[in-house]
């Protein structure tokens, strides 16, 4: 399915307000490569009330989004993707932006629009799950928006994606998905947002975090989650988080109940 059939989308883009002269930039949609979550930092509202704000005071072409996530989970459209709006300084072409209704508070019926949305544009514009980042996530960004964990947003993606995959591929090859977007070698010292999606990750498969969770150090803390996934599933004892480690990661993830 394309984001365009996806159910609860409201396409709004010919009925919201733009600047009487000013118009945003246009790139082709091979260009894209970057989705970008933002929350409204209101308790309520929608895109015919933020596109007033963008327009009115800050003289911008039109509303900053591309979709607008409301309370009740409508999806608005507002944007055409190929239209470089004002969203993220500095990351906003190639960039596909999402905001939704609130101030770091949302319905499930947000994050399950969200969810579905984020699954239909990152397999529709081959988006990798990594490339998909909270505001405040992108270099020189101030700002506590979008007011929800990106950890925790990236390892339910990784499952989903990789749980479409069941109906057409075997169990051993169920660990593609997550594995294409998440590779590498990773042990005790190392930092970042990948090591976060290490440690969601690791709970999801059972594994317990107690005292730092996804803070995204790999420590001691860290090293012993990964020693005991790898003592349960009869892999080398060594506590870095290697190919086959993540291979098996990915496999156990893939087969348990939805993120």
């Amino acid at each position: 399915m394309k984001f365009e059939t996806m159910p609860g989308l409201k396409d709004i883009r010919q009925q919201l307000r733009k600047h009487t002269h000013k118009n945003y930039a246009k790139q082709n949609l091979s260009r894209i490569q970057f989705i970008t979550l933002h929350h409204s930092g209101t308790t309520s509202g929608d895109a015919f009330s933020f596109v007033d704000y963008h327009v009115r005071h800050h003289g911008w072409p039109g509303i900053g989004y591309h979709f607008v996530i409301t309370k009740t989970g409508i999806v608005q459209w507002t944007n055409s993707l190929e239209t470089v709006s004002y969203h993220t300084g500095g990351r906003n072409s190639g960039n596909i932006g999402i905001c939704l209704t609130g101030a770091g508070e949302f319905t499930s019926s947000q994050f399950e629009a969200m969810n579905r949305l984020l699954v239909l544009l990152t397999g529709q514009f081959q988006i990798p799950v990594r490339n998909v980042l909270g505001h405040n996530e992108h270099p020189g960004q101030q700002t506590i928006c979008p007011g929800m964990n990106m950890a925790a947003v990236r390892t339910g993606l990784y499952q989903q994606k990789s749980r479409s995959t069941a109906t057409e591929n075997s169990k051993n090859e169920q660990a593609s998905t997550i594995l294409k977007e998440f590779n590498g070698i990773f042990r005790r010292g190392m930092k970042g947002a990948k090591i976060r999606d290490l440690q969601n990750l690791l709970v999801l498969a059972g594994e317990r975090l107690p005292k730092y969770g996804d803070d995204g150090i790999y420590g001691l803390e860290t090293e012993a989650a990964v020693r005991s996934f790898q003592r349960k599933h009869g892999l080398s004892n060594d506590g870095i988080a290697g190919p086959k480690t993540l291979t098996m990661l990915a496999r156990i993830i893939g087969q348990s109940t939805p993120f």
